[in-house]
Order: structure tokens, then C-alpha cells, then sequence
């Protein structure tokens, strides 16, 4: 998002051939403007719906992390830490001595400044986003602060549709289609990396609700993902396949500091029901109907959970209940590992949506077993650098019932 003051006789027109080279963007500029008159008042400052790739020109090899705030070097960090993840956006704070005195540093903690943060490792971008929260931390025997944000796509967990941007009904729109206008006010710009699956029916979000909520819910209709690019675009895809895994490891090598699993089983069941929506009048309506996927690692044990699906009418309550049970258990078995690298042994860095073999017996993984990669989180300080990933079964993101689980034998 850049910024426009608004010349005397200026037009959304105007303002929109100046940035873009045409005036097919006017009723975006002017959607993400709500309250602005039209035509705008001289001196106005407008919001330009404008996508940038950070292009900071860096010498250093990887291994050297650099942090740019609002397109200047920070040298003063002494820990920076990124997560990023599948179905939701990417995270990011960094830790420095804090010298109120020192107006640099004023500057560059400033509260409520929401400027642009990018980090990268050597000459590549690895995360584009803004500056959400700074918080001192004052002791008797020491002064730090933490500056905290996400990647530029977070703001969508944040803000619900400018009211510039009415109506909201999208009728017989794809996933895509939907994303792509709602997303517009805010110039970030949408990938699909599969195709967005069938039109839905009737859709409209509410005013009141937050964005990413509202097509979060869309995509796992879909049995999609949300998530974001190093660069800062919305990216929506699928589940990797198995069977390319990013490496193989055992719980003796050197290359793993720890492992630990964590099994949720309050939020694990044995049948999952979608009880599907009766629309009047509409012939392909499924008239009380209901799917349940039944869990086969669950055999003589009842432990029902049955739910309402949104968009059942449309005929994707099969869909919708499979992919519902698929997140079942994605959260019902999670294991933690921390690896003393950002890189794969291939020299790549760590990726969700990737796969890794394991074999670690005393964390109940008795044979190698190829996990899906859920999260990422990296960490650096002056002197060592951390990821910690967390694995969870493959098929969960795209309503796949595991074929086996890491225990059996």
C-alpha cells in the first residue's frame, strides 16, 4: 500500500493513470478509501492499492540475516524469529537492546507506525510484512524491546470489508473470484496454485466478520489451504503429495536437538456427521441429509461430533465433512522437532506444505514414517540459529483418512 496526495481537480481517474497507467483501477483506489467523497478534495492522502516486491540490494552470503524496517538496515537486533504455516499467515519478532535515547531507535520502534518489515537471508527475500507491536521490557538490570507483526496478508485477520467495498454478495463466484475482490481494497494480490474448485451458490460475507475467517471457512470447503509467500501474496493451494520427502531422519542423528509428540485426545472422534442444509425450492437440495466419515482407527468406541456445514445446498457436503474430519486429525497428532538448521541436508530452506521421513522409537515413531511439514518457525540470535517443525499427518489438509499411523507395527 503506498500513498497519494490528492492534486487540485484530480479524479479517481486521474489518481489511477498516474500509478497504473489507466484508469481500470479507479474503483479499486476509490474501494480502498472508505468515507473519501468523490471526486476527493485537494490534499487528501489516498490509499493506493499497491503491491511491491521489496527490492533491497544485498551483498552477503546466506547465512547473514538482515532486517529492513521501512526500507532501512536494522543493525541493532539481537533475535529474530519467523513462523510460517499452513491455513493461516506468517509471524515474525525481533529483539534489540532499547535506547530511548538514541532517536534511530525511536524511529524505528515507533507504535501504531504499521511499517513495512522484510528479512532476508543473504541475497533472498524469505518473509515481507508489517510492524504490528513494540513492548518494552525494562528491569532493574536490563532494557530490551520486542517488535512483533505478520506478513502482508495478516492485516486480512485484522479488518473486516471496507464499506467502499459493498455489496458483498458473490453469487455463482469461484473461491477465486471471491478472494480476488474482497482482496482488492488492500492490493495484495492472489494465488491459486490448483484450480479453486465449483462456484458457490449464494455467498456473501458479513459485514462485521473478519476476512481471513471468512475464507478460511470458503477454502477448507475445497479442502484448500490459505496461506502466504515469502514476498507477501495470498496463497491458496493444495495438500503436497507424499512421497518427494525433504529428508529422512532418525532420532540418533546429530542434525535433530529435540522431538516430542503431543496427541489431543478430547478432540478426537469416531464418527464425524455433517448435517446438511435444506434450501426450499431448490431441487438439488439434500432434504435433511448428513455424511459421516466414520474413523477406521477408531473401532468400538463411539465418539460423536456432528456439525452443520455452510454451503451443503450446493451438493460438497461429502466434501465438506471429509475435510472437516481430515483437520480432525491434523490437530489429534502433532509432533514438534527442532533442527539446529534453516536448510534441508539439500540445502533448502525448511517449507510447510513439505514432507519429512522420520524414524524416532522413543517418541512412538517405531518405522520410518513420511509426515506432512504444518508449521515452520525459525529462530536466530548472534550466535546460533534454530527451526522447530511441526509434523503432523499426511492427508489432513485434504480430508485423506491416514493409512497408518506412526505407533503401528
Amino acid at each position: 500500500m503506498t500513498k497519494h496526495t490528492v492534486k487540485d481537480g484530480e479524479t479517481f481517474e486521474d489518481v489511477s493513470r498516474f500509478h497504473f497507467g489507466s484508469v481500470d483501477k479507479s474503483a479499486d483506489i476509490l474501494a480502498s478509501n472508505p468515507g473519501v467523497s468523490n471526486p476527493p478534495s485537494k490534499g487528501t492522502i489516498l490509499n493506493i492499492p499497491k503491491h511491491e516486491t521489496p527490492e533491497f540490494q544485498l551483498n552477503e552470503k546466506r547465512g547473514v540475516v538482515s532486517l529492513i524496517v521501512d526500507g532501512e538496515k536494522f543493525k541493532g537486533w539481537t533475535e529474530i524469529n519467523i513462523r510460517r504455516s499452513m491455513d493461516s499467515f506468517g509471524v515474525f519478532s525481533y529483539k534489540s537492546l532499547w535506547l530511548p535515547e538514541n532517536k534511530e531507535f525511536r524511529e524505528f520502534f515507533r507504535p501504531f507506525s504499521y511499517k513495512p518489515v522484510s528479512i532476508y537471508d543473504g541475497a533472498a527475500l524469505i518473509f515481507n510484512g508489517t510492524l504490528m507491536n513494540v513492548q518494552p521490557e525494562v528491569t532493574p538490570t536490563s532494557s530490551t524491546v520486542v517488535a512483533s507483526g505478520y506478513s502482508v496478508p495478516g492485516v486480512l485477520n485484522d479488518c473486516t470489508p471496507p464499506v467502499s467495498s459493498f455489496p458483498l454478495e458473490r453469487d455463482n463466484q469461484d473461491l477465486q473470484q471471491i478472494a480476488i475482490e474482497l482482496l482488492k481494497p488492500f492490493g495484495i494480490p492472489v494465488e491459486f496454485e490448483n484450480v479453486p474448485g465449483s462456484e458457490f451458490d449464494r455467498e456473501a460475507i458479513d459485514p462485521a466478520q473478519k476476512i481471513l475467517g471468512y475464507l478460511t471457512r470458503l477454502a477448507q470447503q475445497r479442502n484448500l489451504i490459505i496461506t502466504d509467500t515469502p514476498n507477501g501474496a495470498c496463497k491458496f493451494h493444495q495438500e503436497t503429495a507424499k512421497g518427494s520427502p525433504v529428508a529422512i531422519l532418525n532420532e540418533n542423528d546429530s542434525s535433530i536437538i529435540t522431538i516430542s509428540p503431543q496427541f489431543n485426545s478430547q478432540n478426537y472422534y469416531s464418527h464425524v456427521s455433517g448435517q446438511a442444509v435444506t434450501v426450499f425450492g431448490k431441487p438439488d437440495s439434500d432434504a435433511g441429509g448428513a455424511y459421516t466419515v466414520i474413523n477406521p482407527k477408531l473401532e468400538g468406541v463411539l465418539r460423536p461430533f456432528t456439525f452443520k456445514p455452510n454451503d451443503a445446498h450446493a451438493g460438497d457436503n461429502k466434501a465438506i465433512v471429509e475435510s472437516k474430519a481430515g483437520r480432525m486429525f491434523a490437530g489429534a497428532v502433532l509432533y514438534t522437532i527442532t533442527i539446529p538448521s534453516w536448510y534441508t541436508p539439500d540445502g533448502k530452506l525448511w517449507e510447510p506444505n513439505t514432507t519429512l521421513k522420520i524414524k524416532a522409537p522413543h517418541a512412538m515413531i517405531y518405522s520410518l514414517f513420511e509426515f506432512l511439514i504444518k508449521d515452520v518457525a525459525y529462530s536466530r540470535d548472534k550466535s546460533r540459529e534454530t527451526v522447530e517443525l511441526s509434523l503432523v499427518l499426511p492427508g489432513s489438509f485434504k480430508g485423506v483418512i491416514p493409512e497408518s499411523m506412526p505407533w503401528d507395527f
